[in-house]
């Protein structure tokens, strides 16, 4: 009898942990969204295609659109109002664009990460109509204008 209380103790316990783990609360279910907002306002003169060749063929340009801007290597690209859109996802901002310069020949802008990962792109319009890179890892590329 006293091995059999024991048992029905132990299945007891063992029951009520496993429907403790197992369960599911509307804290828990969260809904994660991310959200479509447009982080960037670039100057008309930029707005467009430009390319840069290097190693070989593979291109690395960049898209510039009303409000996006696109980094594309050879066949991938990345769509950064979606990039940072799905950094903040879930109530987090950890990323966001926190200067952005607009003249008639620069437009520069510094994308904000909470763990100090500050990226910083800078364009300047040069007199024979390319575009030089002055700031980011790539500082002194120029680029092409591209249909």
């Amino acid at each position: 009898m006293k091995k059999t209380i024991l048992r029905l103790m132990f299945a007891a316990a063992l029951t009520a942990t496993f429907t403790g783990v197992t369960s599911c609360s509307s804290d828990d279910a969260e809904e994660f969204s991310i959200s479509d907002q447009k982080h960037f306002n670039p100057p008309t003169w930029i707005q467009g295609k430009w390319g840069n060749e290097f190693d070989e063929g593979n291109e690395y340009s960049y898209e510039f659109k009303a409000d996006n801007f696109i980094l594309k290597i050879s066949n991938g690209s990345q769509d950064y109002n979606a990039y940072i859109n799905l950094a903040n996802a879930g109530g987090i901002n950890t990323m966001s664009v926190v200067e952005e310069v607009k003249t008639s020949t620069r437009y520069k802008f510094i994308i904000k990460t909470i763990g100090g990962m500050d990226t910083t792109h800078d364009f300047q319009l040069q007199s024979d109509g390319s575009m030089k890179d002055m700031e980011s890892g790539l500082s002194g590329w120029v680029y092409t204008k591209r249909p």
